[in-house]
């Protein structure tokens, strides 16, 4: 589907309008890039930061981490990061360790 401000101003030629936000190709038959985390748009992934204390983040394959307040937020199926202080997986320290060591 054309989008019916893009099309007037020229933005379906400029290769960014193929791509969505979160970075993944529009194109059929494009491959995954090898984790969630990893497929987000740098630009978006930059501006990411923990909802409960406002510092960065870790890549850790599905999900983003805080090693200061051991939570994970996951990356959903669609590539879209949950950032729900709610919906935050506390981290052990066995994964903590693993997760800050790499």
């Amino acid at each position: 589907m054309i989008d019916a401000f893009a099309a007037p101003l020229g933005l379906l030629s400029c290769p960014a309008a193929r791509r969505n936000p979160l970075g993944k190709s529009a194109e059929r038959g494009s491959k995954p890039m090898g984790s969630r985390a990893q497929s987000l748009d740098p630009i978006v992934r930059d501006r990411l930061v923990c909802p409960q204390d406002h510092g960065p983040l870790l890549d850790a394959g599905d999900e983003l981490y805080n090693p200061r307040l051991r939570v994970a937020y996951r990356i959903d199926a669609d590539g879209i990061p949950v950032m729900l202080a709610t919906e935050a997986r506390a981290v052990d320290d066995e994964e903590h360790q693993r997760l800050t060591s790499a």
